[in-house]
Parts: structure tokens; sequence; C-alpha cells
């Protein structure tokens, strides 16, 4: 039997809903790599299921060297600073066909890293997705 029966059995979620966090599951990184050949598996209950066979560590081996590898972003380019006389006030000398720059809005120096979400995060979200439907 397996997992997603396993699961079906035990929730009242739709089939699809399982394969869809099914497939989250087995499609993230630290999945693919814990599939190794002889590695223990784990039930749902938590309890040993059995060794990773050597086609299925194949196929992760396979799946991890296709994963693209994270580069750093590059920021962009800053852009170029015009050459004002900083010692004459702006007002003096203009106009009012004179059109004024947009005001720059402050860029954060570090963007905030969100946390990747649990398995638990992903089901619930999954299943409100699903029942909104």
């Amino acid at each position: 039997m397996g997992i997603h029966q396993d699961l079906a059995e035990r929730e009242p979620w739709p089939s699809k809903l399982i394969r869809r966090a099914l497939a989250n599951y087995v499609n993230l990184p630290r999945y693919i790599k814990s599939m190794r050949e002889g590695a223990e598996r784990v039930d749902l209950d938590g309890q040993p299921a059995g060794k990773v066979d050597k086609e299925a560590a194949k196929h992760a081996s396979e799946r991890r060297q296709e994963a693209p590898t994270k580069k750093r972003m590059e920021r962009p380019a800053p852009p170029a600073k015009s050459r004002t006389n900083k010692a004459q006030p702006a007002a003096s000398n203009s106009s009012p066909n004179d059109e004024k720059l947009p005001s720059r809005t402050p860029v954060p120096e570090k963007s905030e890293q969100k946390k990747p979400l649990s398995m638990e995060e992903k089901l619930k979200g999954l299943q409100q997705k699903f029942e909104g439907r």
C-alpha cells in the first residue's frame, strides 16, 4: 500500500489535495537529499518503514544534479547622481516650469528572507486553497 492510500484512509481530504501535498513534499530539497541507498524510510506514525532501495536513491541523485543552484542575486547598479551645486539653495534658481524629479523611496539594505514553511503549514495552505474553490 502506498503512502497516498494511507493518507486517504486516515484523513477526510480529497485525493487531489493528497496528491498535491505529496508532490510538494517529495520535491523538497531536504527530502531529495535524504533519499540515499540504505537510508531508513519512515511511515506516517514516525516508525521505520523499510530502507531506500538502489533505484530510488539513483532517481534522487539525478534529481539533485538537475536542481538549479542558488546564485547570489546581483543588485542593480545605483542610479547616477546628479551634479548639482549643493551650496546653492534649490528654490533660488527654480522656475514654475522646471520639472521636479520624483522622490526616491528608500530601499532596504537587506531583504528579509521568509522562513521556509513546515509541511504542516503547506498542507494547511493547500487544504484552504482547495476548500476555497
